[in-house]
């Protein structure tokens, strides 16, 4: 019997706080961000001060967002589940093992990339689970995995494969679908309704 190859696959998302003790952490992560707001030679000085100020400031607001589903993000309980879900379809072809990485809440990155680092790994998949390309997303959450993977086998860093969208065509669009199209939650009265995608950004009110 042939044995089966050992598959890693990295979801990748934005994160969410997860309590509304974390909000402002959260946002402090966000705003630190070089790729959210670019700073050049004067961020090694202004980024950390900056990033504490703007969340500091917007704190309330955002927690007062969150209040309104629950007091937390439901992003990273969404995505472990769709983690599970793409592991138990590619089970019956290799050995797989998928992680979460948040760019800005926990799981972080670097914690994904402990789980791997010392994996047998045979592949590696690195997965976007963003609705678009952009640096602020995508393009942030693969640079800090670069930064900070470190694998039993280097090669695997460089000859990871990159998954930017998913095609209808792919087996996995099945699993992975629902992070890939807006979910909402709608809270309100009859005559007044607050929307809201799954982590927890407020788009609208509607008036009906």
């Amino acid at each position: 019997m042939t044995e089966k190859k050992k598959g890693g696959v990295v979801l990748f998302q934005r994160g969410g706080p997860d309590s509304a003790k974390a909000v402002e952490a959260f946002l402090y992560n966000l705003f630190c961000d070089p790729d959210i707001i670019p700073l050049g030679p004067l961020g090694v000085v202004l980024r950390k001060p900056l990033a504490r100020y703007i969340a500091h400031r917007r704190v309330q607001a955002v927690r007062h967002h969150y209040d309104e589903i629950g007091g937390h993000s439901p992003i990273r309980l969404l995505t472990e589940r769709q983690a599970r879900a793409l592991e138990a379809m590619l089970r019956p072809r290799i050995e797989p093992r998928v992680v979460v990485a948040m760019r800005y809440w926990h799981p972080l990155t670097a914690e994904a990339a402990a789980q791997l680092e010392a994996a047998p790994l045979d592949e590696l998949v690195l997965l976007p689970l963003y609705p678009h390309y952009s640096f602020a997303t995508t393009a942030s959450s693969l640079k800090e995995w670069r930064r900070v993977y470190r694998p039993a086998k280097p090669p695997l860093l460089q000859s990871a494969e990159i998954l930017p969208f998913l095609r209808a065509s792919d087996g996995s669009f099945r699993a992975l679908s629902p992070l890939r199209t807006p979910t909402w939650i709608h809270r309100g009265s009859p005559t007044r309704q607050t929307t809201f995608d799954r982590q927890g950004i407020r788009f609208w009110n509607i008036r009906p």
